[in-house]
């Protein structure tokens, strides 16, 4: 992901905004110019796997070519868990960056699966729509989920306490330094 346009999106305040622009259905200019297309997180979908891109239509439709561009098949491509990682963490980098709890949030008025208390798919046990539904029959392939691991936004706002951190650049800097110094 260009740094640039990361960190444009980490300087959004507004979640809605944030949202939409890491996972790549935007990209926001320094005037705060919205355009609509494949960036960021979607971007690196097709790179990865191929995608043919019509960039006559508003929005932009792509064709995707490659596994890591394949819904049902994506999460078999190990770029897949890389990528998604690194979105993970650019999101606690976002929320450490002052946007923690649940007023930054929207408790309604996104899509099904992204307000606060909503139910998502597919940790929902297939009991939603997803979003792309022209790929056939994916609740097939879910597994069975026990009524207490279904997961809401809600649950998953803290990735602390969810067991696991992120290494800024600036602690990475200071190991690096230790360990040149050390010798």
């Amino acid at each position: 992901m260009p740094k640039k346009d990361v960190e444009r999106v980490l300087a959004l305040n507004d979640y809605s905004l944030f949202r939409a622009a890491l996972e790549g259905f935007i990209s926001v200019d320094e005037q705060g110019k919205v355009t609509p297309g494949g960036f960021l997180h979607n971007y690196i979908h097709g790179l990865v796997g191929g995608a043919q891109i019509d960039a006559s239509t508003r929005p932009v439709k792509f064709k995707g070519l490659g596994t890591m561009s394949n819904i049902p098949s994506s999460p078999y491509d190990p770029v897949f868990w890389l990528h998604h990682a690194n979105v993970d963490r650019l999101w606690a980098q976002w929320q450490e960056n002052g946007h923690k709890g649940s007023n930054f949030y929207p408790a309604d008025g996104q899509p099904y699966g992204y307000n606060l208390k909503d139910l998502m798919w597919p940790w929902d046990g297939g009991m939603s729509t997803p979003k792309a539904t022209a790929l056939g029959d994916l609740i097939s392939l879910l597994p069975n989920f026990d009524s207490n691991d279904l997961v809401r936004p809600i649950d998953v706002l803290n990735h602390r306490e969810l067991g696991y951190t992120y290494e800024t650049r600036e602690q990475e800097t200071r190991k690096e330094f230790y360990l040149w110094n050390k010798f």
